[in-house]
């Protein structure tokens, strides 16, 4: 099953819903993945001081000064990026948000093995913060050779590994939950990669490697349990020789039937072929480089471009303004949903757009667009929706097209494609992710669309953090009559919505 083929058989309409699953209690998934108890276990610290760094500054920031990973910088890292925030009864909520707080990913780390130090391949636990060491050796070296790194990057200092559980989040959303997977691993990657911003060390994110070499290196059941990302991390240190061709030693896993039963949730796990065959047609046997795929702007969607704006630039923008740190941002993120019929001043409204952007001031490395960016916004008649330029930092208003409703009811429109939540309709920004889901199997192959959802969690959880920064409120949307919200947005050609995040000003919690 393709890409095309998948997204058209789990498209909501109000005729026919994608059909979720019976939340049946004796197949409800473990909340934490356990490993059998004689593997060794790594307790990391939990008392340390977090940077001090806004999420401005962390944008601004250089990626890399030299720092090494220490087990204290690990361990920061790992709270800011998927670690344990609070608990609601018997739920623990961690600093990503999740589909129905169901947390289908689970965070791997690989590290070099040198001297003394054995390395190896490790899970992350939330519950314990602590980690479990799958095997020893050379995990980051083996890591490595699964994917193609930018050239020049030399050895990295850890190999991040992010996999999805299906039945987590598949025992409430049934066969849709794989496109919902594919967000949360964007929201984990997004939030790595602003710490390491924080810590000054250098990341990139990697979606194409070898998917079989990956899983076995994890020892997971690859029917339940898959890799879908990896993020390269560098302490700022240039060495002068790339990553080796082969590991400098791994050790075996002996018993990888008992490995691979860990990624059981729970007993009597129900099988999901739809979801298993779509994301392996997007396997890869082995590294490739990755391809820049398709630019998913105004254009590209057949959207009637009306007017162009630049931002300002971020020093106009925060200059003199008292933001908390980005750390403390993260580990306070909530979804809210108490918004306030109301838009924020005009500073406010362009900086949150700002922080939206790869980068604070543009340049750079070209980013991957193969997901448009749009925000519908505006006070009362003058609602309009614009596609942002992350990179050149630029707002595009476009003509939506909506039949239904004139530009004046465009948030209503949406919120009547999402189910009919009327609290939707009340946020100052509706942020949707867009992509055409037949261009970028055509360009990218069934991979694509991996990618896709990917890069819509990671700007999803974008927005997120900015609103929170900037003192406002957010909460996801995956949910949503598929045809009807295309249509309201004029997407005629086979532009569809991947994912909406509202955010604005909210009821004081």
């Amino acid at each position: 099953m393709n890409a095309v083929e998948y997204h058209e058989a789990t498209t909501h309409r109000r005729d026919r819903m994608s059909a979720g699953r019976r939340m049946d209690r004796a197949t409800q998934p473990a909340q934490f993945k356990e490993y059998p108890q004689d593997l060794e276990r790594v307790s990391l610290p939990r008392e340390n001081a977090f940077p001090v760094m806004t999420m401005p500054e962390a944008l601004a920031a250089p990626e890399a000064l030299s720092q090494p990973l220490t087990m204290d910088r690990l361990a920061r890292v790992l709270s800011l990026t998927c670690g344990l925030t609070a608990s609601v009864g018997s739920i623990y909520l961690r600093s990503n948000p999740s589909a129905g707080a169901l947390y289908p990913v689970e965070a791997y780390v690989a590290m070099p093995g040198a001297g003394e130090d054995a390395g190896g391949v490790f899970h992350y636990a939330p519950g314990e913060h602590a980690l479990t060491r799958i095997r020893r050796g050379d995990g980051a070296a083996y890591a490595a050779t699964t994917c193609r790194l930018p050239e020049g990057a030399g050895a990295p200092a850890a190999m991040f590994l992010f996999t999805t559980i299906f039945h987590r989040t598949a025992w409430k959303y049934g066969d849709r939950g794989y496109r919902y997977v594919l967000l949360d691993v964007g929201h984990v990657v997004e939030n790595l990669l602003l710490a390491c911003r924080a810590e000054h060390l250098g990341a990139v994110c990697v979606t194409d490697f070898a998917d079989d070499a990956v899983n076995s290196l994890l020892g997971v059941d690859a029917e339940r349990e898959v890799c879908q990302c990896m993020v390269a991390v560098y302490h700022g240190q240039a060495p002068d020789t790339a990553p080796p061709t082969e590991p400098r030693g791994l050790e075996y896993i002996e018993d990888r039937q008992a490995m691979a039963a860990a990624s059981a949730t729970v007993r009597n796990e129900p099988a999901y072929p739809m979801i298993v065959a779509t994301h392996e047609a997007g396997n890869l046997a082995r590294a490739e480089s990755m391809q820049p795929g398709p630019v998913m702007d105004a254009s590209a969607l057949s959207l009637e471009v009306l007017s162009t704006e630049q931002l300002p630039g971020a020093s106009e923008l925060f200059a003199g303004r008292q933001l908390p740190p980005l750390a403390r941002t993260m580990l306070s993120r909530r979804s809210q949903r108490g918004f306030l019929p109301e838009m924020p001043d005009d500073r406010t409204t362009q900086a949150f757009l700002r922080l939206l952007c790869d980068r604070l001031e543009g340049g750079g490395d070209e980013p991957d667009r193969t997901v448009a960016t749009a925000v519908i916004m505006g006070r009362a008649e003058e609602t309009a929706m614009y596609v942002l330029n992350r990179k050149a930092g630029k707002l595009e208003r476009v003509r939506t097209h909506a039949e239904r409703y004139p530009d004046g009811n465009l948030r209503e429109a949406v919120a009547d494609a999402c189910l009919g939540q009327g609290w939707l309709a009340r946020a100052a920004f509706q942020v949707l992710f867009l992509t055409d889901v037949s261009k970028l199997e055509a360009t990218l192959g069934p991979r694509g669309y991996r990618r896709s959802g990917v890069l819509a969690g990671r700007q999803g959880e974008r927005a997120y953090l900015a609103a929170q920064t900037l003192g406002m409120g957010a909460c996801g949307v995956g949910a949503f009559f598929d045809d009807e919200l295309a249509a309201a947005l004029g997407l005629v050609q086979g532009g569809k919505g991947i994912y909406i995040v509202a955010a604005g000003p909210c009821q004081q919690r």
